[in-house]
């Protein structure tokens, strides 16, 4: 998520209030903001949920609402975001307030939702007797505030919204002269944009560990003038900011994971506490991108003259992240370092008996005790056996041969028959 101060990092948000009149202090703004961490849509194998990791998955949504005090005499209500968007990243929560319930859990009062003198008014009613305020509802086109109520401009590096005079009369139907008028939008910051308001520090180690430790840090800036184009300075100095409409009053709400540890707040925050559990945040917020348990830090910053110049909030979070990916990673690289050891240990170990061998003249294994081979016994001669060495009478000749051999004592020999020789002894042939 990091980036340059040209994609918006260190800019300032601006909020400034044209009226119809050049009269100082009649109207009055008191400001709300809350930023949602959540988890973002998946895709791919992110789908797994051991494959991603918090922080590759985060989301986040800016809620941005406007209580106006004596609104009849505004022109039109302008907000300079710098970031690029469009109108599909803007939503009208106005219509989330006929839940009189979501309403009270809101403002932290007791209230009752009615319908306005029009439809584009829902009226909150206190407990104990008496208007609260007035919530405007914007017409939608599309799924889209059309332009003629939400106009959307592309300038000075970031967009400018302004909320027209149309919008404007459409909630002063009816209304009474102390009765106050509330807007309330919601932008999804795109990922390209994020680094505006929230940054990542990653350590260089991280690809050798089996977990992360991330720490994050957010920078909340709001009319601040060292870091706002000189173009919307002149747009807020031709309104006659920050006196003609004074800003009495902001809050400033994070709701982030109980999993993340908030280091360092500038300022301090004014309090704390665990989103309730339920139906109800999570028909706000969207229940698949809600996480289960999450903190709310409270700013809140009051206006120590006439009016709120700026406000600022710095906040350091921490978090220990992990996922299959990075798991798999720590194990691929452990096993290619473990391969690496094995492959050096062998040379050096094969080097250490070279070495050895040529310095005491032996090729023995280093540390291993000498052993004397004996030399093999010379095989034994087989004995010769010829058919000279036999008795005369021994030998056999083959089937189907006639052999002669000497006749004994004068003896004459006679062949034989079937292959074998006779003696011819005193006249009769003996086989």
């Amino acid at each position: 998520m990091a980036g340059s101060a040209s994609n918006g990092q260190g800019r300032s948000m601006a909020i400034w209030f044209p009226m119809k009149t050049q009269r100082v202090g009649t109207p009055s703004v008191i400001l709300h903001f809350n930023l949602w961490r959540l988890k973002g849509k998946k895709t791919g194998l992110a789908r797994l949920k051991f494959w991603s990791d918090q922080r590759e998955e985060s989301q986040y949504l800016l809620d941005m609402g406007i209580m106006v005090t004596s609104p009849a005499d505004l022109a039109e209500i302008s907000i300079h975001l710098p970031i690029q968007i469009t109108d599909g990243d803007i939503k009208d929560l106005g219509p989330s307030f006929a839940d009189g319930n979501l309403a009270t859990a809101v403002f932290n009062e007791s209230l009752e939702a009615t319908n306005g003198p029009s439809q584009s008014v829902i009226i909150l009613q206190k407990a104990v007797g008496g208007t609260y305020c007035r919530v405007l509802k914007f017409p939608l086109s599309r799924d889209r505030i059309p332009a003629s109520h939400l106009a959307i401009s592309p300038e000075f590096d970031g967009t400018t919204l302004t909320i027209t005079s149309a919008a404007l009369a459409a909630g002063l139907i009816g209304i009474a002269p102390n009765e106050d008028l509330y807007f309330r939008l919601r932008l999804t910051i795109p990922k390209n944009g994020a680094n505006t308001f929230v940054n990542a520090a990653i350590p260089d180690d991280d690809f050798l560990t089996s977990s992360v430790d991330v720490t994050e840090y957010l920078d909340f800036r709001l009319n601040q003038a060292r870091n706002l184009n000189l173009g919307i300075v002149h747009k807020m100095v031709g309104a006659n900011w920050p006196m003609a409409v004074p800003i009495t009053r902001l809050d400033f709400l994070m709701a982030v994971g109980v999993t993340v540890d908030v280091v360092v707040g500038h300022p301090v925050f004014h309090k704390c506490r665990l989103l309730e559990p339920g139906k109800l945040w999570e028909s706000y917020v969207n229940e698949d991108h809600l996480q289960k348990g999450m903190a709310i830090y409270h700013w809140k910053q009051e206006a120590k003259g006439s009016y709120l110049v700026d406000f600022n909030a710095f906040v350091k979070l921490r978090m220990r992240t992990s996922s299959g990916r990075i798991i798999g990673r720590y194990l691929l690289i452990a096993l290619i370092f473990g391969v690496f050891v094995g492959v050096l240990g062998n040379s050096v170990y094969d080097s250490g008996k070279w070495a050895w061998a040529r310095l005491f003249g032996k090729s023995t294994d280093m540390g291993s005790p000498q052993q004397t081979s004996c030399p093999a016994p010379a095989a034994a001669k087989p004995l010769e056996t010829t058919p000279a060495a036999l008795p005369p009478n021994q030998i056999e000749a083959p089937k189907g041969s006639k052999v002669e051999q000497p006749a004994l004592n004068g003896a004459k020999t006679e062949p034989a028959q079937n292959g074998t020789a006779g003696t011819n002894l005193g006249g009769k042939v003996k086989q």
